[in-house]
This record gives C-alpha cells, structure tokens and sequence, in this order.
C-alpha cells in the first residue's frame, strides 16, 4: 500500500500510542503522528477513554491544528476536534445503567459511571488505581449507602465493573451472558469489564466516520494490541498489530510491530513512508 493511497490512519491509545511504563507517549511515536498529519493524513484517534481523560494525548498530537479526530469511550462518541463538534453519540439510558450497578453491587464487584469531566466509581480497587494513575481521571468515589445512582447526572457513554483480576476472569463469561443481548461486553483488561450499547465499539465508529468523511477501509492504515482491536485491523487497507498485543491482535493485523516501550507505532509509520 503506498502512502499516497492512505487517507486516514487510526491508533488505538494505551498499550500502542501511550506506554505504560513510561507514562507518556514516546517521542517517536509524537514525531511519527505529526510527519503524517504534515502529509494530509487525517489521523483518528480510537481509545476506550472518555473525551477528557483523552485531552492531553490530543493535545501532545496537536490533532485539533491539524484536523483529527478523536472516538472515545469504546465507540460511545466521536469528536470532530478542530471545530470542537460532537459529531455523534450513543448513551447509555440510565435504566441500563441501574440494572448494571445492581449486578456490581450483588456481587461484589465495584462500578464505575463515567460523565463529562470526572468518573463516579462505588469503590476504590486495583482497576480504579490503574485508570487513575494512567488514564489521569478525576474520580468521585461514592459509597452505596450514599445512593451512588443519586450521583449520576447524564447518561453516560460507557460503565465499567471494576475488581481485582480473579474476579474480573470469573464474572467476565456470566456477564457476557446475561447483558450481550442489549451490551456490547468487553474484556478491557487484567482489572477491567466495559461495558457500551449492543453494536457500539470502536470499528463501527471507524466506519460511521470514514462515511462522514468519504473514504472507506481500503483508504486507512490502523495499529492497534488489543482484541477490542482486532475487527479495525483486519478491515483496514493495511494494519499493524503491536508486539505487546493480545494474540487475537497479532492474528488479525497485517503485520507485527515491536511493543510499545519500543514504539512499534513509529515502525509502522516509517514503513508506510517509505512506500
């Protein structure tokens, strides 16, 4: 694929874009985003974070200078960011949020409700620390004796059960089974259960967007490591999985990346340069 031929390119954020164990994006990774914004490319950025926990990734890209695009919360919202639009969303109505807390709360798992600039969370556990520390959320925490649902003003994008890893794997499959017919349920992590709209998530967002904007699959470059991934890196005209990806990533993208700490995702642009 010649990078004449790329329109868009699209990157997952954590574990691809920002590394972990730097806490930052790694300068090649910066470097390689803006030599394809200079060349026209439109670069959509694809995260499971909320649209304020993803502003400083935004601005270390200068995505709202050069015309980007940013889908947050798993596919829950698309933001066109240099006109500051909401281009689209899909909330979760609160009765699905009620029925889900009540599930967390019978079962000892904890909840977390995201809203505009902060997250409501029903405790403080191994998952909620490392959304904190990383992600850079402003979390309320609220104990359900003080009516945690009271606290959630709009509906939200998307929610997530909480825990340490034993039960997160265990609750994971039963979860799965009772919400997958109105949820789209994923596995986000050791610590993480999310939780959006049936038919919402990142590839169907990709696609409303690449419609909007008048280019299709074929016209995109993606990079990604995590099965939430996978589908994008399988559609996209070329792909990139991360050598720190899962092994449904690996499988579906169409070439394999050194890991993040290593920024793979400036491998990747460097190969599609010299195309």
């Amino acid at each position: 694929m010649k990078i004449n031929m790329i329109k868009v390119f699209i990157t997952d954020v954590d574990g691809t874009l920002f590394d972990h164990q730097q806490m930052a994006i790694p300068d090649a990774n910066i470097k390689a985003i803006n030599e394809l914004q200079q060349q026209g490319i439109k670069v959509i950025i694809a995260t499971a974070r909320t649209y304020a926990s993803s502003l400083s990734i935004v601005e270390t890209l200068q995505l709202k200078k050069y015309g980007g695009y940013l889908i947050a919360s798993n596919g829950g919202a698309i933001y066109d960011l240099k006109n500051g639009r909401l281009i689209d969303e899909k909330p979760i109505p609160l009765d699905g949020v009620k029925e889900l807390y009540a599930y967390a709360e019978c079962n000892n798992l904890h909840f977390t409700v995201e809203q505009d600039d902060y997250v409501i969370t029903s405790g403080y556990d191994e998952g909620t620390a490392i959304d904190n520390l990383i992600v850079g959320s402003d979390f309320l925490l609220v104990s359900p004796h003080n009516d945690f649902l009271s606290r959630i003003k709009s509906a939200p994008m998307k929610v997530n059960f909480t825990q340490n890893k034993a039960l997160i794997d265990s609750h994971f499959p039963l979860i799965e089974r009772l919400f997958s017919d109105r949820f789209y349920v994923c596995h986000a992590g050791d610590n993480f259960i999310d939780i959006v709209l049936k038919d919402v998530n990142k590839s169907s967002a990709v696609a409303h967007l690449l419609k909007i904007l008048d280019c299709d699959f074929t016209d995109a470059a993606a990079i990604g490591d995590g099965d939430n991934d996978s589908w994008l890196l399988a559609k996209a005209g070329f792909s990139a999985a991360m050598g720190n990806g899962t092994a449904l990533a690996k499988q579906s993208g169409k070439m394999l990346v050194s890991d993040c700490g290593s920024a793979g995702l400036s491998e990747f642009v460097d190969y599609l340069l010299k195309q």
